[in-house]
């Protein structure tokens, strides 16, 4: 099973085969992407911000599979249909009309590094009205121009014969889209981003269902670090030509899979946990509200010997700084199933990472406060753990800090006894390594420290 959730999947290599998804598992959040994508939103251009292993991939290969609707895919979607139903009923009901019918569409897989966006464009059409039987003289491929406007004059060659070839739905994807941004930034190239803008207000205007999904681990403007403010003028204006998706997915659905994956490859459990206080504490600071109570004591039974408060803040910290070599899952991978796994292993886990998260918004800097401030106490292992707790509960999904009331703090860390954790807080706070802002009850590893944060990322 653990293999199962692990594999990787390739857009544009793994679309011919519909059984390379057969094990999606749609989630309430997959659910707005699945919609977004096939054109039943009213945006039809869309930047798909996902962190390493989040599962983006996989649902763009599905979705490429649902838009061309070919024979030897429906089985493989008639029953990914059920399980959509299952978690949004309108969704797969809709789904499974599309089975059904005879419509198919045209997908445009894009992955990575691009040198000839119209060639690349031109080839993935190609690709695609081979795998769905169109043959692709029809609408004079051969003798499509290997410009933007060649591309353009196409599109609309495809529109006029849709009806004739039961075309019903254009989808452009491209997977590892920051990878190309990250190319052009280095070539001096920044205006390249110019075909993107005129694709998306070409798609947004076409009489087809035609979607544009670019796929990226951060924010567009997170790439733009080292070009000049003119250029960051420029994308910021493109940057609102497209809707941006946030697929950080921390659903019931996905805690749930979680669940399964750990219980799956755990040899034994840590008996040590007391999952009704977890309980108790997690419905006293609103975390996991989508949970019965029983269903809740089932999940922190599944996950344990992982700690729900760092089973809460998994898909959170990985949506920030996960990386090829460290996600969600291979987190879960490495879990030691003969010790409590806690918020202080997450963070050790991800510190690489975070190092690494040098953009606008990186988590960089709290990483270095967080241990100038450890190094302050390192003789302490209970003030360590604090501290790193807290530098990850003050972390957001989009690049902001958010609030960590002194109470969760003093929960989530893995220590039972509460009063000797709220009288570390209080010391830490004394020490101006914590600072606690009573009025609004924020808690966060003090920003104020006096540290080079340069100095100390070059060494």
């Amino acid at each position: 099973m653990k293999d199962k959730y692990l594999r990787s999947i390739n857009l544009c290599f793994d679309i011919p085969f519909p059984e390379r998804v057969s094990h999606f598992q749609p989630t309430a959040k997959s659910i707005g992407l699945i919609n977004s994508l096939l054109g039943n939103d009213n945006d039809r251009a869309f930047f798909i911000v996902a962190p390493y292993g989040s599962g983006k991939s996989l649902t763009a290969s599905y979705i490429a599979n649902v838009v061309e609707n070919r024979k030897q895919s429906k089985d493989v979607l008639s029953s990914i249909a059920d399980r959509v139903k299952k978690v949004n009923e309108v969704c797969g009901a809709s789904l499974q009309d599309r089975i059904v019918q005879d419509s198919k569409g045209l997908v445009i897989a894009i992955s990575g590094v691009v040198e000839d966006l119209p060639l690349t464009i031109i080839e993935a059409v190609k690709e695609s009205l081979k795998r769905i039987g169109v043959n692709d003289k029809t609408i004079d491929l051969e003798n499509t121009s290997n410009t933007l406007a060649g591309i353009l004059a196409l599109f609309r060659r495809i529109e006029k014969k849709a009806e004739k070839f039961r075309i019903d739905s254009i989808t452009i994807l491209w997977d590892e889209f920051g990878r190309h941004l990250e190319y052009i930034v280095d070539n001096g190239n920044s205006k390249e981003l110019d075909a993107v803008q005129q694709l998306a207000e070409y798609v947004s205007r076409s009489k087809l269902h035609f979607t544009l999904g670019l796929m990226l681990h951060q924010g567009l403007l997170n790439y733009a670090k080292n070009v000049s403010q003119t250029v960051r003028i420029e994308w910021k204006k493109i940057e609102g030509r497209f809707e941006t998706i946030q697929y950080v997915d921390d659903s019931k659905e996905l805690y749930s899979l979680v669940g399964d994956v750990i219980n799956s490859i755990k040899p034994t459990k840590n008996d040590k946990l007391n999952l009704n206080a977890f309980i108790d504490f997690s419905k006293q600071l609103g975390l996991f509200k989508e949970f019965s109570d029983p269903e809740l004591f089932s999940l922190f039974e599944k996950v344990n010997p992982l700690n729900p408060f760092a089973l809460y803040l998994l898909p959170r910290v990985s949506a920030r700084v996960a990386q090829n070599e460290r996600t969600l899952f291979t987190f879960i991978n490495k879990i030691d199933s003969e010790k409590e796994i806690g918020i202080s292993d997450l963070f050790d886990y991800f510190a690489e990472g975070m190092l690494a998260d040098t953009g606008i918004g990186g988590t960089y800097k709290q990483y270095i406060e967080t241990v100038s401030a450890i190094s302050k106490v390192s003789d302490d292992p209970l003030s360590v753990e604090i501290l790193k707790t807290a530098c990850l509960l003050g972390l957001g999904t989009k690049g902001e800090r958010v609030h960590a009331s002194k109470l969760l703090l003093s929960a989530a860390v893995s220590v039972t006894d509460i009063k000797l954790v709220d009288e570390n807080i209080d010391k830490l706070i004394d020490k101006k390594l914590l600072l606690h802002r009573k009025l609004s009850d924020d808690i966060s590893v003090w920003h104020g420290a006096d540290v080079d944060i340069r100095g100390r990322m070059d060494v």
